[in-house]
């Protein structure tokens, strides 16, 4: 763990002349100062407007807040809280990832899904809702701050729950400014990840870009509405094994009957991907830099190959 008077470590990960940095371990309220001392130097250098920089410092705020009301101060390891900003060509990416019971998952999964269904007039509704009601838990607010950094960024938010043990999960949230294509902040988060020293995280990271990928394309090319996607899903998931695997059957039945010869690669690419992803999430492997690489690599050509092939 770092301690209080090692806040350069904190700083390790940034590359220079961007917002690119990463600090993973317990969050102090020295630490969570530097980070938004850091992100206002930089920002005010950066000549950003105060729109943005008013957005940006919202969500940061509150993703940080959400690490620090959950972190265990006698956690170990895998249990340390996580936070990863970049600015991308002016496009900028907040990562947290914090423990989690895992008898709370279904409630938050609940939230966020509500969250990312609103459109913005429904988002301001259900925040004046949920202050009415004045639920706080023993952790914080009622999902104001969710709400808030759903609104401040004009995109869904990206989640994620990868099982730790039978009482403890790991929560990862991204949150979206000024970008589109929510599957390219997640695969330069991998490769971010990957200059960290984050090999596992990176991994799951380029796994995960592909199947948002896949998503937009029910989306986008073949024109299905978030209802029929979890009405199909439901059962799809149940005779397919999951709903990752539900996912590649659409895509890849798809993708027979417009590139047929293509379908090979991408059943391999994305097999050797998602492999390699159990083995960084499930397995407890050892995974270095020439797997995490590899992964990316992988993540790369799936995005390329669908990419031809659909609108996303």
């Amino acid at each position: 763990m770092l301690k209080d008077n090692s806040t350069f470590s904190l700083f390790e990960g940034m590359l220079k002349n961007n917002l690119n940095y990463i600090y993973k371990g317990f969050f102090t309220s020295a630490i969570t100062d530097n980070i938004i001392l850091f992100t206002e130097t930089n920002l005010n250098k950066s000549g950003e407007n105060s729109k943005v920089k008013k957005r940006i410092f919202t969500i940061l705020v509150e993703g940080l807040q959400n690490i620090t009301r959950h972190q265990d101060l006698n956690a170990d390891i895998e249990n340390e809280g996580l936070f990863l900003m970049q600015n991308v060509k002016g496009k900028y990416y907040i990562t947290t990832g914090n423990t989690i019971d895992n008898q709370n998952i279904l409630k938050l999964k609940t939230q966020i899904n509500k969250i990312n269904s609103l459109d913005e007039e429904e988002l301001k509704d259900y925040y004046k809702e949920v202050l009415n009601d004045n639920v706080i838990s023993s952790k914080g607010g009622a999902g104001l701050g969710l709400i808030e950094m759903a609104r401040k960024s004009d995109n869904q938010l990206i989640f994620d729950f990868v099982k730790i043990n039978e009482s403890t999960s790991y929560f990862y949230l991204t949150t979206e400014i000024k970008q589109k294509d929510k599957e390219a902040s997640i695969q330069k988060s991998a490769e971010f990840l990957i200059k960290s020293s984050s090999y596992s995280s990176s991994v799951h990271c380029a796994y995960y870009s592909n199947i948002q990928l896949m998503l937009h394309i029910l989306l986008n090319d073949l024109k299905l509405t978030e209802t029929e996607i979890e009405t199909k899903s439901k059962q799809g998931s149940k005779d397919e094994g999951g709903f990752h695997n539900w996912l590649k059957t659409i895509i890849t039945r798809e993708l027979s009957t417009r590139d047929f010869m293509l379908v090979r690669d991408f059943n391999n690419f994305f097999g050797q991907l998602k492999s390699l992803r159990i083995k960084a999430d499930y397995k407890n492997m050892l995974i270095l830099e020439p797997k995490a690489k590899n992964g990316l690599d992988l993540s790369k050509s799936i995005t390329k190959l669908l990419e031809e092939k659909f609108t996303v």
